[in-house]
Parts: C-alpha cells; structure tokens; sequence
C-alpha cells in the first residue's frame, strides 16, 4: 500500500513539474488537464506555436513539430491539438 502510495505521489510530482516547465518556462499552451508523458518529445524551437487543449492524452513518443525546414529555410507555425485528443504511443504530430 505504501509503494503505490509513493509511486502515485512521484508521478504526480514529475507530472505537475513537467506542465510547469512547459508551460511557464517555454511558453507552450498547455490545459492544465491534459496528461503528456514525460517520454514525449515537444517541439522547442517554437515552444509558443504548441497549444493542447482539455483532457487531451499525449503518450509515449510521441513527436509534435512547430516548424517546417523543408523549404530550406525556417517557417514556424502554431500547431493545436484539441479537447479530448488521444495521441497513441509514437505518433508524429507535423503543423
């Protein structure tokens, strides 16, 4: 009982630094109900242009991108993910 308790705890620790980190340090919009692994990879070279919205799951994996170099030179947009959005494990979100 007192290992769950623990665990529980921690991964509500890690959970709540990590949306303060993206959101207050990066500048991302982030709902504050919405669950992101700390296995995700969000884009930081437009940490402005990531907005999630309520409820919405971010597994494992995945990968969401703010910028496009395939032109050759960089174009930076917003890239939004909606309420309720489920992100399965390895997905790649592109703008």
């Amino acid at each position: 009982m007192i290992s769950k308790l623990r665990t529980l705890v921690k991964d509500l620790f890690v959970v709540k630094l990590m949306h303060f980190k993206l959101t207050k340090m990066y500048g991302m919009d982030i709902h504050p109900s919405a669950l992101i692994s700390t296995k995700a990879r969000l884009d930081k070279t437009n940490p402005k242009g990531i907005h999630i919205g309520k409820d919405s799951v971010i597994t494992t994996g995945v990968v969401i991108l703010t910028h496009n170099y395939v032109m050759g030179h960089g174009v930076y947009v917003d890239t939004r993910i909606g309420d309720n959005v489920f992100l399965g494990v390895n997905s790649i979100v592109l703008p």
